[in-house]
């Protein structure tokens, strides 16, 4: 008597993937020529409701799901490697998971890539001039040292922070709900979700203040990097839950939250990242005005600022260098030209759209 073989799964054939990836080109070129589309039914239509969605599942729970998904995927594909040798990997099977994995990135966040600009930037302009940013330097290094002095009385020590992890993400969605409407998607920005995550080590190593997990749209701060910087990361991040893909108009939106809160360590926050960014700016051309400005500082702000590069300096490695080339590459192939220097259009933002 025969036993029946048990059936096993079929092998992915190229033709199947040549399917997937044909839907996924249709998608991006839609994406890329229909911007307009992609604002009104994605951004505007489709997004807020996935949102809601996602934070109805997720958003009531204290930590990272998103985190908690990425170790769950780390582990299956250690099995999957494990079992390599019984059931073997076929090429053609990793590209197609990985082009659906990439059609669902598009489709719970990564559209918002290819939405229309909230703010248009001419390519040149008077504002951007050297002149202008120094200007707009002075006024930074005036404004941060006055508000040391106010949350820390001894100028000479580091502003300490009297705000608890959760507190200060509090704070951070309360100013990232002030944004006026034509910033925000989702009807309710009180229901934005800003955790902490569980990766604080590796995200630092990998050169990450904070991310937006863009499948479960829950934002995240690195709470092991300094505390000065957290609550503008937080609004950072929230302004990409916001559906804002740009990574120059998040710190500008971060920036912009940040001066609007009524908690000053919160607003301080602000202040000395955006003075940091304007720095680096003047340095790449006129290093010799940078170490001007920054003599400048208040004794407390210098080892402030001092101290947060030594904690960058102290966890760069081969791996950040890997992880930045990766993202660098990633932004550009998702309609972000600049690639990491992106973040860097948060200078002339300020210039161009004082706050």
């Amino acid at each position: 008597m025969k036993t029946k073989r048990a059936d096993h799964p079929k092998k992915t054939t190229w033709k199947s993937v040549a399917r997937w990836a044909l839907l996924l080109l249709l998608v991006k070129s839609l994406a890329i020529v229909w911007p307009q589309g992609i604002e009104r039914f994605y951004t505007h239509g489709l997004y807020p409701y996935w949102h809601a969605f996602l934070r109805t599942i997720v958003g009531w729970i204290p930590f990272s799901m998103g985190d908690v998904l990425y170790v769950m995927v780390i582990f299956w594909i250690i099995r999957v490697m494990l079992r390599h040798r019984t059931d073997p990997i076929t090429l053609a099977g990793l590209v197609k998971k990985s082009l659906f994995v990439y059609l669902v990135f598009l489709g719970s966040w990564g559209l918002q890539y290819n939405r229309l600009p909230l703010l248009d930037l001419p390519e040149k302009d008077k504002k951007d001039s050297y002149q202008a940013l120094c200007q707009l330097t002075q006024k930074l290094v005036r404004q941060t040292n006055a508000l040391h002095v106010q949350l820390q009385a001894d100028s000479t020590k580091r502003v300490p922070c009297l705000l608890t992890s959760t507190a200060m993400r509090q704070q951070a969605v309360l100013a990232a709900s002030l944004w006026p409407k034509k910033w925000t998607t989702l009807a309710d920005s009180q229901q934005l979700m800003l955790k902490p995550s569980l990766f604080r080590s590796g995200l630092s190593y990998m050169g990450f203040s904070g991310y937006l997990n863009p499948f479960t749209l829950e934002s995240q701060v690195n709470e092991a990097q300094p505390k000065v910087l957290q609550p503008f990361v937080g609004c950072h991040e929230l302004a990409h839950q916001q559906g804002v893909a740009a990574e120059g108009m998040c710190n500008y939106l971060g920036y912009w939250a940040t001066q609007k809160s009524t908690d000053l360590f919160v607003k301080y926050s602000g202040n000395v990242v955006a003075l940091r960014y304007c720095l680096s700016a003047i340095n790449k051309t006129h290093p010799k005005q940078a170490k001007v400005y920054k003599a400048a500082f208040c004794k407390g702000l210098q080892i402030e600022m001092k101290a947060i590069t030594q904690y960058w300096k102290s966890h760069e490695s081969w791996l950040q260098e890997g992880f930045l080339a990766f993202y660098d590459t990633f932004l550009k192939w998702n309609q972000q030209e600049k690639g990491l220097n992106e973040y860097g259009e948060f200078v002339r933002l300020l210039l161009q759209e004082p706050i």
